[in-house]
């Protein structure tokens, strides 16, 4: 299987994943890997939003906001400065490994005091068509880190189509990975997502409602990363992971993977 690799200088970049080429356009809304595949585009490890108690920027991560980029060994790196959030700087990474992950890392500074309580950076990945888009009764399910982080949702920091579609799961700890069937018509393709349970405060996935609930059903997946006060002179780092799986037991070869991302150590560095 050949290395991955990036192409490009920027502010677009190109990545053969999987065998299709995703696109990262850093001064779009959202940014993320996106594949435009026939009927079913899809956009994963996307930058969506910045939260905190009362209020959410669906805004925070566009060109405006965009003040540098480069492209460093085998990441892409870009660095956000939302107006109005407290001195607020968020870096993120999309780094690529021999393994044929793509790992998004994200960093979050301020230069306020007192200033950014309970702030998330939320994380969106969609697979194809919305539910609405779709023609099916979606509902949102809620998995959070603790109890503080689930009553979280109701203060002001999510849209209210999304309360009103909320179903609450019994919080597991550490989560399980996302687990999504490709939708380009591959039956022993998946899709695998994770995050360390100590960066995330909460996971909102968009499904389909159905008889048979499984790992594979989700149409969007957002997680909502820190949930954490953030002060000048500290550093918030998280770090999430997509892979691409050929299995014919997904949800065990999902489990390995999980396991050993959780055993690599924490990123560090500047």
């Amino acid at each position: 299987m050949a290395e991955l690799a990036w192409t490009g200088s920027g502010p677009n970049f190109t990545l053969f994943w999987n065998g299709q080429p995703w696109a990262l356009s850093l001064d779009q809304p959202c940014p993320g890997l996106c594949l435009q595949a026939a009927d079913h585009p899809l956009k994963l490890l996307a930058l969506d939003r910045v939260a905190a108690a009362g209020r959410f920027d669906l805004e925070a991560f566009k060109s405006a906001t965009l003040v540098e980029y480069e492209l460093y060994r085998n990441s892409v790196r870009a660095t956000f400065a939302p107006p109005s959030w407290a001195g607020l700087r968020v870096r993120a990474s999309w780094s690529i490994s021999p393994r044929q992950t793509v790992d998004l890392e994200v960093q979050a500074t301020a230069t306020s005091i007192g200033e950014l309580d309970g702030l998330e950076v939320g994380t969106l990945s969609r697979f194809g068509q919305t539910p609405e888009q779709a023609g099916s009764v979606p509902v949102s399910y809620l998995d959070a880190r603790d109890v503080a982080a689930a009553l979280s949702s109701y203060d002001g920091r999510d849209p209210e189509p999304v309360l009103r579609q909320l179903a609450v799961r019994s919080g597991m700890r550490p989560l399980r990975p996302s687990l999504v069937q490709a939708p380009m018509g591959e039956n022993d393709l998946f899709y695998v997502e994770m995050v360390h349970p100590d960066d995330l405060a909460r996971r909102i996935s968009s499904e389909p409602i159905r008889d048979d609930l499984s790992l594979t059903s989700a149409r969007t997946i957002q997680y909502a990363l820190f949930g954490l006060a953030l002060e000048k002179g500290v550093v918030l780092r998280a770090r999430l992971r997509g892979c691409w799986i050929r299995s014919s037991c997904p949800e065990q070869d999902a489990a390995a993977l999980y396991q050993n991302f959780l055993r690599e150590p924490p990123p560090l560095g500047p």
